[in-house]
């Protein structure tokens, strides 16, 4: 257990992959719910944007939600809208692996609680979640778990003054879906377009002529990480690539 507790806050020395992390996190719920309860609440957040590519890390939080033992009381958070500046100060998630912006993450954590703690009914607890993929020609169909319908969060909800300049230097549709990638049989991921259709995305590019794999928003700092649903909480990155 000392060891399981070692690789999860020990990232930078073990350097996980993103089944090891799944399996670690994972092993950590089910310890300790083994010592104090099996439905006492527990709660994790994926992490934010940065300049290290924390893209590993972020799967394999995102997996172990279906790896513990029991899901129930149990629930990940998105920051990947938070960018960190805040009347003009300092704090980026650019350089800053806990972000400035501390009172968006308490209110997310907070739904779960008001949801399963406190009973209160109708609360949106996650934006978008990943759920399957279908091949369509060439194209792959993103079907999601969601409040209502997929839409794009506005830009001013994950952009930066950096991510304005990026927006307008390379002329990128902010009121489109963006940070979905795909690839072929080769593994090599290109930039995707991307379309909404209900609580689905369409994703492909002429790069690709038979896609095998998608991914949103993966690297270490996307730029325009903007899908959301109803609930208005930002979509948790993700792959649809098999992980062992």
């Amino acid at each position: 257990v000392g060891s399981v507790r070692m690789c999860i806050r020990d990232r930078y020395r073990t350097h996980l992959t993103a089944g090891e992390y799944r399996d670690a996190m994972a092993g950590l719920v089910d310890h300790y719910r083994d010592i104090w309860g099996a439905e006492i609440p527990f709660y994790w957040a994926q992490l934010t944007r940065y300049n290290r590519d924390e893209s590993q890390v972020r799967e394999g939080q995102r997996l172990a939600l279906d790896r513990i033992s029991s899901k129930k009381n149990a629930g990940l958070i998105s920051l990947m809208d938070l960018y960190g500046e805040y009347e003009g100060g300092t704090g980026s998630c650019r350089e800053d692996i806990h972000p400035h912006q501390k009172k968006e993450a308490a209110e997310r954590f907070l739904r779960y609680a008001k949801r399963d703690v406190y009973g209160e009914p109708g609360i949106a607890v996650s934006g978008p979640v990943y759920q399957s993929m279908k091949t369509a020609g060439n194209k792959i169909e993103l079907s999601f778990a969601c409040t209502g319908n997929l839409s794009v969060m506005p830009k001013e909800r994950y952009a930066d003054k950096v991510t304005d300049r990026l927006i307008q230097q390379n002329g990128l549709d902010a009121a489109a879906p963006q940070e979905f990638e795909v690839a072929g049989a080769d593994g090599v991921f290109v930039k995707a377009q991307a379309e909404i259709q209900g609580n689905r995305v369409l994703v492909w590019s002429d790069q690709v002529s038979n896609p095998v794999a998608a991914r949103y928003a993966w690297g270490a700092y996307p730029e325009m990480p903007n899908l959301t649903d109803s609930s208005g909480l930002p979509a948790l990155a993700f792959t649809t690539e098999k992980i062992k």
